[in-house]
């Protein structure tokens, strides 16, 4: 933005361009600042969860087809999801698929697939977000949910994050009883 200051004379390309980054920070750190204030009201004790019958399926959908032009627009997202009413709150279930996803995004390579799967089984969905990255190491595994814990490695040195995004997604799924 302070180069749009300094230089008035940029062709609408190089504006756009400019303003494609700043739009993309400015969501990125509002995500951020979103997961600490959950990770506060988390660790608060505050119950946040709301739950109301809603239909699963076609709500994953309707996400999904809003990653595949965003966060996901440079992978492919399979979807088999099983039409299932459920009661949930729905901003959880928002933030539980969105960190999912947006892993997979972030850990595998560009032009892969994920694989979104919502199924049922004898007293619950279960909603299971696949990738082909390298996954996480069998020593840090039993770490990935805490709070700020990323793994250190090449990969996650190079790639954007908190360390929220698990914690979170575990407590929420903690308060639907999953």
């Amino acid at each position: 933005l302070q180069t749009l200051q300094k230089h008035k004379q940029l062709d609408e390309e190089e504006k756009n361009k400019i303003y494609a980054n700043a739009l993309h920070e400015v969501k990125r750190l509002d995500s951020i600042v979103s997961n600490i204030l959950v990770a506060r009201q988390i660790e608060g004790g505050d119950s946040i969860i709301q739950k109301e019958p809603i239909e699963l399926h076609d709500f994953i959908q309707t996400k999904l087809d809003i990653f595949k032009h965003s966060i996901a627009k440079n992978h492919s997202i399979k979807a088999n999801l099983t039409t299932i009413i459920a009661e949930v709150d729905k901003i959880a279930i928002d933030s539980i698929l969105t960190n999912l996803v947006e892993n997979s995004v972030k850990y595998s390579e560009p032009g892969t697939e994920i694989h979104v799967k919502l199924s049922q089984n004898n007293t619950a969905f279960v909603l299971r977000v696949s990738d082909n990255g390298s996954g996480i190491s069998d020593q840090n595994k039993e770490h990935i949910f805490k709070k700020f814990y990323r793994e250190q490695n090449d990969l996650t040195r190079t790639t954007k994050g908190t360390g929220l995004g698990l914690f979170i997604v575990k407590h929420l799924v903690n308060s639907h009883k999953g």
